[in-house]
């Protein structure tokens, strides 16, 4: 299921309705920023992927995004293969998570 909203509070409240594999944010959102939402819902679903979608992909290096709670940052303009490929991944990854034991 895909479920869009038009700013990062309306994706949070989203978020409070039901679980997500992935999240998709993008950098310059309306109000709060998409860093902020990403940083947001990690503290909340830390299982829950999310990508980030910008045209300053150049100045996210992998380890700043991830420390921001970002999984995968899609540089604007991106393909839909390179679309699919983090979509790929992400859910692969939450997939292989909640298949292993506890």
């Amino acid at each position: 299921m895909v479920v869009t909203a038009p700013d990062g509070e309306s994706g949070l409240v989203e978020l409070e309705t039901r679980a997500f594999d992935m999240a998709m944010v993008d950098l310059g959102l309306p109000g709060i920023s998409g860093l902020e939402v990403a940083h947001r819902l990690k503290q909340r679903w830390p299982a829950t992927r999310i990508a980030l979608m910008t045209g300053y992909g150049d100045r996210m290096g992998p380890d700043d995004a991830q420390s921001r709670g970002v999984d995968f940052v899609l540089a604007k303009p991106f393909s839909l293969d390179q679309l699919r490929s983090v979509v790929d991944h992400a859910l692969s990854q939450s997939s292989a998570e909640t298949s292993r034991p506890t």
